[in-house]
């Protein structure tokens, strides 16, 4: 993967939840 994708939570953990609903977003945007 890309390193800045892999540390754009960082410490901020607030922002995973976000992050892992953006992805599972373009997913299924992909599969559809």
């Amino acid at each position: 993967g890309r390193p800045d994708m892999a540390q754009a939570g960082g410490t901020d953990a607030a922002a995973l939840p976000a992050a892992l609903a953006s992805v599972k977003g373009w997913v299924s945007a992909k599969l559809q």
